[in-house]
């Protein structure tokens, strides 16, 4: 006899919806419907942007720092 599964192992099964609306529902409405591995490779990328983000302001201040020859 198989075992139940817990219900938070069903919820990582299932896809993720969000909607968003801006204004009246007239001006902006938008949707997404994301799996589980979808969300989780949405964090990544977010996260790679905001690291290379903060080493490329790093290295635009400490060029600014320098003292000019």
């Amino acid at each position: 006899m198989p075992s139940p599964r817990p219900a938070a192992v069903e919820l990582l099964r299932e896809p993720q919806s969000a909607e968003f609306v801006l204004g009246d529902g007239k001006v902006l409405r938008a949707s997404v419907r994301v799996s589980p591995v979808g969300v989780l490779a949405i964090a990544v990328l977010v996260s790679g942007i905001l690291l290379s983000t903060r080493a490329l302001v790093g290295t635009a201040l400490r060029e600014r720092r320098r003292p000019k020859a």
